[in-house]
């Protein structure tokens, strides 16, 4: 049998067997079909089997021929919709009127939002194609596939995936009720095959004729050295997997403005094939288009019939795709534009083309691993004849007086930022009142998370509260320049105790007064001692009193009065304590407990929920090291996915040592602990961190303790209001933020690192992956103006990744740039396989 006889029979063939089969399946889904004509369809699918397995054996038997690139049976080109399906059209034709006329604005669902308006001339050309079959391959997205989205949020759906639509797609999730037709992209043995998307000059796949598609002004692809394309013109390769009733479907691709049809199919008396991939380019002037997708019985392409997918793409970028929505008509609108300008499918690279204006590309730690913060060469006000006091011998160090006038004086200049509380309960010996700075945004209501930072609970460790202070400055100082601190000021508060021990401060600051005293100065006991006086950071109620000094736990808390580490006579004995606990039951809601403190007691090794908010840090020195409960007990808590991740994020910037439950760096137990209340009572993530290599620093020192600590304190922030979950999701590292510009249009481009496990690694782990720093990522999101926590806010652009991304990528996109203002913030947060999302960073750009 010769080639061409052989595709005739190969063509009729599967044909009569396809219509047989439609014919019968529809006769079945209608449940008020008649026995007799059931019967009927039982006999159809029998022939339809025969003439299926007769169209096999002609494939296999033809299988060497397979580079042909005819396919017999050349259709004649004519304008004429057959069944809902396109018709072919005359090279010659101007085939917009009818299409446009067939498939008009008001046809079944209607088009999405278009752009605005862009001033662009799209002139006309001969236009080239060729379209390829490659087997019946799953279609599976590419590594470094780059999804570009214009001003629609969720171009391609008008409305978000969800995210088990997300996982759906990208074959995470299985659907129990859905009927599997074909693998998901992996052999039997598990390893991935690859896809063939573009080059078909090889054995591995053969070219259809240009019949199989309705092609107008159809030509070959050899021009000119621009892909086969004009100078004026771009490549632009459209893959589509059809579901396994490819009859079903219809597409084409039509000018926006001149509502042009450039290339359409199948042709008049064809029908797309089911589960197969059909790839094929297509030169295209510059200009805005739409790919118009039509499905017969308006269930789309995925996933109620298989797993199919439509994608546009131009040099390697993905500018249109369909997701898992069902449709009638659907219109995907991507602009093809000049090459030298890197936008819609330019010359690649996430920071824009070569000739990018450049927005905002200074990266942060000279382009190694950025931080929330840059690097922080931050210089208080505070010096030496500023009227505020000093430590004496080391006058960088603010004093008891000092610290009081600093913030009395931040409250008054910054009346919106800022306000001082009064806590009560004075001091066994000054009578001191232990107050609290509260920082945020007065003007802006709604639910905070809520951070609360306590210092300089022991009298000697003197760098805590000058550390404390300056952050304080600094937030204030920086909230109309850093758009990390706006944001965060805007949607949390942070609270801050600057002397939980004044009396024990006060006294190691007078001449002559013991440097290295630590507790209080609470005699009422009448300790017969020197060293009198309540450690009060053994004094707070929760499990007081439980900590066994064994081989095990290794406690350092004491009922000796002489001890530096005496709990005291009782739990909350000490005004200090009462004062901090009362405190911190005001600002941490009731309802994240878990009841009473002698329920929350009895219940300790339960779990908190994952909505519990708000964080809670005590400031310690020395030793470089976070802390996390538990204390009384070297045990993990029930919450250690969230603690533990959160404390290595902390630690990830200033290399601390993982002080915690059954980790080699756990110097020793406590109980009466600040963060043994904190967590175990009021349901917080709590946390200790131990600053500085010495009591009494040089102030030399003082800048680097401030660079690395505030990077941990600016996290801790960031995620208060989201504290049991954020911190196990992706975090945003570097950011590249460029600009590119189309006809006379400007886009933003962003390139974005995100990471689920580079800020989860630590030493003290000795090489293994903490839980939550195990997952893949999955998508990253960027709000431009609008904060991901207010209401009615949605992405301006989403990158969904690819399916085995891992655990760190650098994700590009990009999105049209605002108008009407010349100073800008993008919010970018990341979200992993686990559907973690992790914390918020902000970048500001200049449009």
């Amino acid at each position: 049998m010769d080639r061409e006889s052989q595709g005739v029979m190969e063509s009729s063939d599967s044909e009569a067997g396809r219509s047989a089969a439609v014919a019968c399946e529809r006769d079945e889904e209608d449940r008020a079909a008649a026995a007799p004509t059931r019967r009927r369809c039982g006999l159809a699918v029998a022939a339809a089997a025969l003439v299926f397995a007769a169209a096999g054996i002609g494939l296999v038997l033809s299988a060497s021929l397979r580079k042909s690139h005819q396919v017999a049976g050349e259709l004649q080109h004519q304008i004429a919709i057959e069944d809902g399906q396109f018709a072919g059209a005359s090279p010659d034709e101007e085939s917009a009127d009818p299409a446009a006329a067939i498939w008009s604005a008001e046809d079944e669902l209607g088009e999405l939002e278009d752009w605005d308006e862009v001033e662009a001339e799209t002139r006309s050309s001969n236009d080239g194609a060729d379209f390829s079959v490659v087997g019946q391959e799953p279609f599976d997205d590419e590594e470094g596939v780059e999804l570009t989205f214009r001003d629609e949020p969720s171009y391609g759906y008008e409305d978000e995936l969800s995210w088990e639509e997300m996982q759906e797609e990208d074959g995470d999730v299985e659907d129990s009720n859905a009927e599997k037709t074909y693998d998901e992209g992996y052999d039997s043995e598990g390893v991935k095959e690859m896809a063939l998307l573009e080059d078909c000059d090889n054995d591995s796949c053969f070219e259809a004729a240009l019949s199989d598609f309705l092609i107008g002004n159809a030509t070959a692809l050899a021009r000119t050295s621009r892909n086969g394309c004009k100078s004026n013109e771009r490549r632009v390769d459209f893959t589509l997997l059809t579901d396994r009733n490819g009859w079903e479907t219809s597409m084409r691709i039509v000018g926006r403005d001149n509502r042009k049809v450039y290339f359409a199919g199948p042709p008049a008396g064809r029908k797309f094939p089911s589960n197969q991939r059909l790839v094929g380019r297509v030169c295209l002037p510059e200009g805005r288009y739409h790919l118009e997708m039509k499905d017969l019985f308006g269930d789309g392409l995925c996933c109620t019939k298989g797993r199919g997918k439509a994608k546009v793409m131009i040099a390697g970028r993905t500018v249109a795709q369909t997701g898992s929505e069902n449709f009638r008509m659907r219109k995907y609108p991507f602009q093809v534009s000049k090459i030298s300008d890197g936008v819609g499918g330019g010359s690649g690279g996430g920071s824009g083309s070569s000739g990018g204006t450049n927005l905002n590309n200074s990266p942060i730690n000279s382009g190694k691993e950025c931080s929330v913060v840059k690097p922080i060469n931050f210089n208080s006000k505070f010096k030496k004849g500023s009227g505020y006091e000093g430590f004496p011998g080391l006058q960088c160090y603010r004093t008891v007086a000092g610290t009081k006038k600093t913030v009395n004086d931040l409250v008054a200049k910054y009346p919106n930022l800022a306000q001082k509380v009064d806590l009560g309960f004075p001091t066994y010996e000054k009578k001191e009142l232990l107050y609290a700075i509260v920082i945020t945004n007065t003007q802006r209501g709604g639910q905070k998370g809520k951070m609360l930072m306590l210092s300089s609970i022991h009298s000697r460790e003197i760098v805590t509260s000058e550390v404390a202070t300056q952050y304080a400055e600094f937030l204030l100082q920086n909230y109309n320049k850093d758009p990390e601190v706006k944001w965060i000021l805007d949607y949390n508060e942070v609270h801050i105790i600057p002397h939980g021990n004044p009396d024990g401060r006060i006294y190691i600051e007078k001449e002559g007064g013991e440097r290295m005293w630590k507790k209080n100065r609470n005699n009422s006991e009448k300790c017969d001692h020197w060293r009198y006086g309540v450690d009060p950071n053994r004094n707070f109620p929760f499990k007081w009193g439980q900590c066994k000094s064994d081989a095990t736990q290794k406690c350092e808390a004491s009922d000796n009065c002489q001890s530096t580490v005496y709990r005291g006579p009782r739990s909350n004995s000490e005004q200090e304590t009462k004062a901090i606990l009362q405190y911190a039951s005001k600002i941490f809601p009731a309802s994240q407990r878990k009841g009473t403190l002698q329920q929350s007691e009895q219940r300790w090794q339960a779990r908190f929920p994952n909505s519990n908010r708000h964080v809670f840090f005590d400031v310690h020195s020395f030793g470089e090291d976070v802390i996390w409960p538990w204390g009384f007990v070297n045990q993990r808590t029930p919450n250690d996915d969230s603690l533990g991740a959160l404390g290595r994020k902390l630690a990830s910037f200033n290399k601390y040592s993982l002080w915690a439950p059954k980790m080699k760096n756990r110097k020793y137990g406590l109980d009466g602990g600040t963060f043994d209340t904190t967590y175990g009572y009021h349901g917080v993530p709590s946390f200790a961190l131990e600053v500085g290599t010495s009591f009494y620093p040089p102030c030399s020192e003082l800048p680097n303790m401030i660079n690395k600590v505030f990077p941990a304190f600016m996290y801790g922030a960031k995620v208060a209001r989201e504290s049991m979950t954020a911190p196990k999701g992706p975090d945003v590292l570097c950011t590249t933020i460029t600009a590119t510009r189309q006809n006379n249009v400007k886009f933003v481009n962003v390139k974005v690192q995100v990471s689920d496990s580079v800020r989860m690694q630590h030493a003290d782990d000795d090489g293994a992956m903490f839980p939550s720093g195990r997952q893949s990522l999955k998508s990253v999101d960027v709000y431009v103006n609008c904060h991901p926590y207010a209401s009615n806010c949605r992405p301006t652009v989403r990158k969904v990744l690819p399916n085995g991304t891992g655990r760190t990528a650098t994700a590009r996109l990009e999105f049209r740039a605002p108008t009407g203002r010349a100073n800008n913030v993008m919010y970018i947060r990341a979200t992993d396989s686990s559907r973690t999302t992790g914390p918020i960073s902000a970048r500001s750009f200049s449009a």
